[in-house]
């Protein structure tokens, strides 16, 4: 989780950034009372009444469910265990693979976004709008909150900038300093096993290439993991 300014909790509940551990939660500071996705959370001594991560409930996820099992009928009889594990991260929300302690942490943005507020608080307000963020409260909404910087990024687009959540700080004791490196590692296809398809299926075949927008964002955290 991530703050901003002097008002309010945002909790992010089910997508990522550029760390391995791809969003704990944001936390973030902005006006208004204690809501949790529309429901009303009364605070407590400086928290909100959620007991839990557990209480935010699965993030919204675009991802049709009920086709997607359909369709990894088929990929089962490549590899009957990912296509396992994908199902159940989209019915029940995927696992951090975190492993460090659940306390409290606070700590400052980074100067692009404390620089830069209002673009922050219009990225974060998007994905409120979309359903994968939870707030925002007037007080962290769980005791073992977990805050970690937010960052921007200039993109080569004029004028548009991309919002990082820097997990490795702090140094030896962050969010992805507890998460091991073999189980997040992303491994592409090479150009030569492309071509080796090629060869295989022979003249006339059809090569296309695909990148999914928000491939992560869309892919809901497992809420005991925050």
């Amino acid at each position: 989780m991530t703050k901003i300014g002097n008002h309010g909790y945002g909790s992010n509940h089910g997508y990522g950034s550029t760390d391995r551990g791809q969003n704990m939660g944001h936390t973030f500071r902005g006006r208004g009372g204690h809501y949790l996705r529309g429901r009303s959370t009364n605070s407590r001594r400086g928290w909100s009444s959620l007991t839990s991560s557990t209480d935010l409930g699965l993030a919204h996820s675009p991802v049709k469910v009920d086709i997607l099992e359909v369709e990894l009928m088929h990929y089962k009889q490549v590899d009957s265990n990912t296509a396992q594990s994908i199902l159940y991260g989209f019915k029940h929300g995927f696992s951090l693979n975190y492993t460090g302690p659940h306390v409290q942490t606070d700590a400052r943005n980074l100067l692009s976004a404390r620089q830069n507020p209002n673009i922050v608080r219009e990225k974060i307000s998007k994905e409120i709008a979309a359903g994968r963020v939870a707030g925002p409260f007037s007080y962290p909404p769980f005791r073992t909150l977990r805050i970690s910087p937010l960052g921007l990024v200039p993109k080569k687009a004029r004028n548009d900038h991309r919002l990082i959540h820097h997990l490795s700080y702090p140094t030896g004791q962050s969010v992805n300093d507890y998460i091991d490196p073999e189980l997040c590692t992303v491994q592409y296809s090479s150009f030569d096993e492309a071509v080796q398809m090629i060869q295989k299926l022979g003249p006339g075949c059809l090569v296309g290439k695909a990148d999914i927008k928000g491939g992560i964002s869309d892919s809901p955290r497992f809420a005991r993991g925050f």
